[in-house]
């Protein structure tokens, strides 16, 4: 016998307000009205009124084992039809269409797929893949100014070309790929820049500059620089304001990079500044006899830099004043290291951590182990560096 409840929405579904009395039936079959109902089924009749049944639940007066219908208006849900969307209904579109222009023969072979991909049926497989690889790239094109793609399916396929044409603030989407680039990469002011796991590939003297432009800048995603650099430098930011918090910086030099005096494989100043900079195993070469350089150089201000350097080893060479893994001049900075070794083969001067004089106020955190003569060297004031293991 059906019996009426008293039973309140859960605030889960479209049009439920959380604590208003539905109308809300107890069903002791499956069967009510002028519906043929089943567990958790939603019916409506004639655009005018929505049926649904449900299990109870233990909670707004329902019961457990117990099976409730609920009776709605009408309405259509705020999901259909709305601008946002839309790329996806299109994509939707075009995916079925896209289905029904196959062979017979290209069908079955998706069709093949049911046995060994968890019993999905061919057309939603095909449907499946075909969201992957059209879906992403629309939303690209529809959030982003700009879709930089090396294979040749965005807007450009140089990201030094992208972004001196452009200029500054646009937001740009870097698709995966590697990039052969032959000229600096120069950012310009306000440019919001999305790296999908991208490899740059520099040629000869060419590296990532942002000396003269670039501030304000918000880079984010995985990118991996390569190459020998200009002047043995691969990456250069002098701007203020740079934000790359969320951007994973991979720096791998080529063996053609030589260490001299005064290299600094990555330099960064300005003030307010947030870089990641990674690096795994690199071996390079020295053909100089003495010499100071540095794997990552730093005189920023009131800035946060992590660095995890993993092993850095350096042949050749006298070495007679030492290679660090982090230098800094700067004040005022949080620094996180992760520095697993530092060595040279002559001379015994690799160094983990180099507080230069002048370099005060600072906070360092982390590890620095394995370096052949100073694990963390304090040249400067006021620096804690309490919390770094060395």
């Amino acid at each position: 016998m059906v019996k009426y409840r008293t039973c309140y929405d859960n605030g889960k579904y479209n049009k439920c307000i959380y604590g208003r009395k539905a109308n809300t039936y107890e069903l002791g079959n499956l069967f009510y009205g002028p519906v043929i109902l089943g567990v958790e089924v939603r019916k409506q009749l004639g655009h005018r009124f929505i049926y649904r049944v449900q299990p109870g639940n233990g909670y707004a007066n329902s019961i457990v084992g117990k099976r409730y219908q609920q009776k709605y208006d009408y309405f259509v849900p705020d999901s259909i039809n709305n601008t946002a969307g839309e790329l996806a209904r299109v994509c939707l579109r075009n995916a079925v269409s896209a289905w029904q222009a196959l062979s017979e023969e290209e069908k079955e072979t998706w069709r093949a797929k049911e046995n060994y991909i968890q019993k999905i049926p061919g057309y939603n497989l095909f449907i499946r893949q075909y969201f992957k690889d059209n879906y992403a790239m629309a939303y690209q094109t529809l959030i982003y100014d700009v879709v930089i793609d090396a294979a040749g399916g965005g807007d450009y396929t140089s990201i030094a070309t992208a972004l001196t044409t452009e200029g500054s603030n646009k937001s740009f989407f870097v698709r995966r790929g590697t990039y052969a680039e032959t000229t600096d990469i120069i950012p310009e002011d306000s440019q919001i820049i999305f790296f999908d796991r991208v490899i740059i590939n520099f040629s000869a003297g060419k590296h990532y500059n942002m000396i003269t432009s670039g501030q304000y800048s918000t880079l984010a995603g995985y990118c991996e620089i390569t190459g020998d650099g200009k002047d043995c430098r691969l990456f250069d930011s002098r701007q203020n304001l740079i934000n790359a918090e969320n951007l994973i910086l991979k720096i791998t030099p080529s063996a053609n990079l030589q260490i001299v005096a005064d290299t600094r494989i990555i330099f960064v100043s300005g003030v307010s500044c947030i870089f990641n900079f990674h690096a795994s195993t690199i071996t390079l070469t020295s053909p100089d006899s003495a010499y100071v350089a540095s794997f990552l150089s730093t005189d920023c201000y009131k800035s946060k830099l992590l660095l995890s350097l993993n092993t850095f080893t350096l042949t050749g060479g006298t070495a007679a004043i030492g290679f660090d893994g982090l230098a800094t001049f700067g004040d005022y900075n949080i620094f996180t290291v992760l520095i697993n070794s530092v060595t040279t083969a002559t001379g015994n001067t690799g160094r983990g951590l180099m507080l230069n004089v002048g370099s005060d106020n600072n906070t360092v955190l982390g590890v620095s182990m394995g370096c052949d003569n100073s694990n963390a060297q304090d040249g400067g004031s006021n620096n804690n560096i309490n919390a770094l293991a060395h």
